[in-house]
């Protein structure tokens, strides 16, 4: 059995947007457990080896995104893959969890990615870590590989984008085309922030602009023959990932 997560003593941390919820959360849990910007998050996750859980709002509106953007789970990524976070990390909203679960497929681990229903008190949150678990070695491993990096990300856009994938298995027949290519470009959005995490300067950070632009052109013209052929550079890309 998996060592239960929330200990006395132990750090939880909200992260938020900066405003009235915010300041009330700080009244109860202490201003330090509050993370409402991105500097601030890197200096915690950095410093902290005693965080006992995590809370990441989905709606997040940092660096002026949108709340429909769900930034938080964008962050959650982050958290498991570029702070190798073990802790649980729940992810709280007013949407409906089955809504973002079946758009985000990282919170296929509930008992790891629980979620938390809007509005909360912070005793509903204690109660959700002391059912949750820490991810082990091997299960962070499988979520960082399955949903973090570059490679299952573009493999789940491929097989489960919104977009795309009904485009590349020919299962877009009853989708209004309208529908259909603004889908592509929120899984092209998708990918360009997946790129962010290659070097610039690299043969595979270049081979991955080409491949994004070839999409892009492609869902600008509504060229769905275009957009087949883009299938082969797709898995090349892959085959190119593999190392990671």
């Amino acid at each position: 059995m998996r060592e239960k997560s929330y200990k006395k003593g132990n750090r939880i941390f909200f992260v938020c947007n900066d405003d009235g919820y915010a300041k009330a959360l700080s009244s109860k849990m202490g201003i330090n457990s509050i993370i409402t910007s991105k500097n601030r998050m890197e200096t915690v996750m950095m410093k902290n080896s005693n965080i006992s859980g995590v809370v990441v709002l989905a709606e997040l509106k940092w660096d002026e995104k949108k709340y429909t953007e769900f930034l938080g789970l964008e962050i959650l990524t982050e958290l498991r893959l570029n702070y190798q976070i073990k802790a649980p990390i729940a992810i709280c909203s007013f949407f409906p969890g089955d809504q973002l679960r079946s758009k985000y497929p990282i919170l296929d681990f509930p008992q790891n990615h629980p979620f938390i229903s809007l509005p909360f008190i912070v005793e509903d949150v204690l109660a959700v870590f002391q059912k949750s678990e820490i991810a082990d070695e091997h299960r962070l491993n499988d979520i960082i590989r399955s949903y973090c990096n570059v490679k299952g990300r573009l493999v789940h856009l491929i097989t489960h984008g919104d977009g795309l994938s009904k485009i590349l298995t020919g299962c877009h027949t009853k989708t209004p085309p309208n529908e259909l290519w603004s889908a592509c470009e929120i899984d092209m959005r998708s990918f360009n922030r997946y790129m962010s995490s290659l070097s610039e300067g690299s043969v595979l950070y270049k081979n991955g602009r080409r491949l994004c632009e070839h999409i892009k052109e492609s869902i600008k013209t509504r060229n769905l023959k275009t957009l087949r052929k883009a299938k082969l550079l797709m898995f090349e890309f892959l085959i190119e990932l593999g190392g990671m």
